[in-house]
């Protein structure tokens, strides 16, 4: 795939089964995660990598809810196999640590966080259900540093769900 194609990616609409004031793409969201990831730690090349690489592949299977993917593990399975194999064949790996690997998925939903924060302040009802998940799955976990602990505290997203 050529780099134009990669970078035409980040135009892949998220969200896009629930009605949103205002619309967010890949590249936005991307772009949020490394923003994130820069607040809360020192982050490697390979982090920053991934970070912008990890939904590059929706441009081949679309953004799949969440929900749909729970609901069916062929489904998930298929995706994960899909995305794998674009990865692979565009030279998008980055080796990650397991540590790596968590920083990033706080950072990707705590990003989805961010983002359903404004849809609700924009007075988009909708997203609350959105909210909730992204909040629950951050209180379950530890934060994966101080700085994104306090980070919780600060915005007021560590709660009681």
């Amino acid at each position: 795939m050529s780099i134009f194609a990669l970078h035409d990616a980040g135009n892949v609409i998220r969200f896009h089964t629930v009605r949103t004031i205002k619309q967010t793409t890949v590249a936005h969201h991307s772009w949020g995660v490394c923003l994130i990831l820069a607040h809360i730690c020192d982050p490697s090349a390979n982090l920053l990598k991934a970070a912008l690489y990890h939904d590059l592949a929706e441009s081949v299977t679309g953004d799949v809810p969440a929900t749909a993917k729970w609901r069916s593990p062929q489904l998930c399975s298929a995706l994960a196999t899909l995305e794998a194999e674009f990865d692979r064949d565009n030279n998008l790996t980055a080796q990650l640590t397991e540590y790596e690997s968590a920083l990033l998925k706080w950072a990707d939903m705590y990003e989805l966080v961010l983002y359903a924060e404004s849809e609700i302040l924009m007075g988009n009802q909708l997203f609350k259900p959105i909210l909730r998940r992204g909040l629950t799955y951050l209180n379950q976990r530890p934060a994966p540093t101080l700085l994104a602990q306090q980070l919780l505290k600060e915005t007021g997203y560590v709660r009681d769900m």
